[in-house]
């Protein structure tokens, strides 16, 4: 490289690094906040809850979008905020752990008053299509119950969470499923915890920003009341 060219490519840096901040300051200035959510936590617990930070911030509009797809934050100028689900480890993945998730069992009060044992229950849960995460399944709950072996042709299995919660809702059976996600229904008394005693350790949800936007007004506003939130379930 000669030294015209170093000298250029230099400036050509430092043009596209103001470039990049300039254009983080206009979006910093925009009111409306893109948040990128897994389908279940998008669905059951972040969608419920989004009016609650559009009164505390009536300028600010929250634009939800639900995907399990990676993303780079780098990169992706349309996603503000990614909220993912993966290992709870420290080392798993990028990003700061929200909140690290318990598994339990939970039916319909109809279903449960039918005093159906384990045994004779249908069982419901999630089974990840393609997943690098370890399953969460019932024989995970089952070692933690003491309870041997159960029939397999009395469990049905769905790709995603919010799927298994509305089965659970129709009375189809005994739903194993993140705690945090059916908390809002559990209080409606709509669900009912199974064996309460009972509790799977889960995985982490995770909060992922990129360089240029966490420190803008909107990124933070945004941040600081998902903490208090999810402090409050």
């Amino acid at each position: 490289v000669t030294e015209a060219g170093l000298q250029l490519s230099q400036a050509a840096t430092r043009a596209f690094s103001e470039l990049e901040t300039a254009v983080a300051t206009v979006r910093d200035n925009e009111k409306r906040l893109t948040v990128s959510a897994t389908p279940a936590f998008a669905t059951l617990w972040l969608a419920p809850r989004i009016d609650a930070f559009e009164k505390r911030y009536p300028d600010l509009r929250v634009r939800l979008l639900s995907s399990t797809e990676t993303v780079d934050m780098t990169r992706d100028r349309e996603v503000d905020i990614a909220i993912r689900y993966s290992a709870a480890t420290a080392d798993a993945d990028e990003g700061d752990v929200l909140v690290r998730e318990s598994v339990a069992a939970f039916a319909s009060p109809a279903y449960l008053a039918a005093g159906m044992s384990i045994e004779t229950a249908d069982r419901l849960a999630t089974r990840w299509p393609a997943s690098r995460l370890a399953p969460i399944d019932w024989q995970a709950w089952q070692a933690q119950a003491g309870v041997g072996p159960l029939d397999d042709a009395r469990l049905r299995t769905f790709a995603h969470e919010q799927e298994v919660v509305q089965a659970a809702l129709a009375g189809k059976g005994i739903a194993l499923v993140g705690e945090l996600l059916v908390r809002d229904m559990v209080d409606r008394g709509w669900l009912v915890a199974w064996r309460p005693d009972v509790r799977v350790p889960g995985h982490a949800y995770r909060l992922i920003t990129g360089p240029l936007n966490r420190h803008t007004c909107r990124v933070q506003r945004f941040t600081t009341w998902l903490h208090a939130a999810l402090a409050d379930d």
